[in-house]
């Protein structure tokens, strides 16, 4: 059975908000259509993602991300092309030690400097980030984020910023494996990548929740607290999970409630994010 699209319908506090699908061929993404009309097409090389090409919603061509990869599938490059005011940068990966070590550095055109290292042991995966603003030393900083993994699932993140804990977040699961399906993310990047939980933010995912689908069963629960300078709790995100299955075992349907508390304004926020699969 191969998937045919996933489409994700968000409502807040119950009001329709939006809508997106992502459409697939032979089990690869191929397209992602907004509700407002853009889209973004995907295109592949040797089963790599190749090249993610964007559109606004008059069809123009507004940024193009390439992927280089090398002999051994690993990805070495990430380009960007901002067509619209004429932005290039790139992203160099570079493996080390052997492996254990990924370093990725970027140079923007203002002469900023994002150099991140992640370093890989076992069931612990930590990543250090450090931004150089040669106008602005007030921009300048240095994070570090830690990722726990068990028996090939995330537990937690946490992010630190100039070495004070800014958030952390906790994830429980079902005592059930995902299906290939679900976790697609995880198998476009190459070999180097599939079990690697920085792919989510160096990559594809936009959402710390998100990080789940690199892990091998499905997620139940989300939990999230931020900090001020102070270690007090400002921000809460807590969110739950229900599943659909067909006859064969395979998801149709995941349900997320979540929960938003921003203790500074003392406002809740529910959201509801309704993803359902379908096969052809």
């Amino acid at each position: 059975m191969k998937l045919h699209s996933i489409q994700h319908e968000v409502y807040k506090n119950d009001d329709y908000l939006w809508k997106h699908t992502e459409y697939f061929k032979n089990n690869k993404l191929v397209q992602f259509d907004n509700m407002s009309g853009a889209i973004r097409k995907y295109t592949y090389e040797k089963g790599l993602l190749s090249e993610i090409y964007v559109y606004d919603l008059n069809g123009n061509l507004e940024e193009t991300i390439s992927y280089s990869y090398d002999n051994l599938g690993k990805i070495i490059h990430k380009e960007y092309f901002q067509h619209l005011n004429n932005t290039h940068f790139k992203y160099d990966v570079d493996y080390q030690d052997p492996n254990n070590i990924i370093t990725i550095s970027l140079i923007r055109q203002d002469g900023s400097i994002n150099n991140r290292k992640i370093f890989l042991h076992h069931n612990i995966t930590k990543q250090a980030k450090t931004l150089i603003n040669p106008t602005n030393q007030n921009h300048s900083f240095d994070e570090e984020t830690t990722y726990n993994n068990n028996d090939n699932n995330l537990v937690d993140i946490i992010n630190k910023s100039n070495d004070q804990i800014e958030d952390e977040i906790q994830f429980s699961y079902l005592d059930k494996k995902v299906s290939e399906h679900y976790n697609y993310y995880k198998h476009l990047f190459g070999s180097a990548w599939k079990s690697n939980l920085i792919v989510s933010r160096q990559y594809g995912y936009h959402l710390d929740r998100k990080m789940s689908q690199v892990s091998d069963q499905y997620i139940s629960r989300y939990d999230r607290k931020s900090y001020d300078i102070e270690g007090k709790v400002t921000y809460k995100e807590s969110a739950t999970y229900t599943y659909e299955f067909d006859n064969y075992n395979n998801i149709t349907k995941q349900t997320e409630i979540l929960v938003i508390t921003d203790l500074f304004s003392d406002q809740t926020i529910t959201y509801k994010h309704i993803t359902t699969f379908k096969y052809e």
